[in-house]
């Protein structure tokens, strides 16, 4: 998954970075791990890629959480692409 902030904030639902089986995106809190300024992840699985990360990051990776199996976790890195 790519992220052009180059010109306007780029954002993304989780759907379209996870495959949900036998559960949904509501069955999971999101983070930015490690945390990546410009780059956040809101309550309703939106990741947005600020414009502020231009010249700055250039990956960040989101982590999905089971929220009552705390083992059952799913990583996806995104590229952010700069001008």
């Amino acid at each position: 998954m790519t992220a052009d902030a180059s010109t306007t904030n780029a954002t993304v639902t989780v759907d379209k970075l996870f495959t949900f089986a036998n559960s949904v995106a509501s069955d999971y809190n999101f983070t930015v791990d490690p945390a990546v300024t410009g780059v956040s992840v809101a309550a309703n699985g939106t990741v947005t890629v600020a414009t502020a990360t231009i010249g700055t990051a250039t990956s960040a990776t989101i982590k999905a959480t089971h929220k009552t199996a705390s083992g059952v976790t799913a990583t996806k890195a995104i590229t952010i692409t700069h001008p």
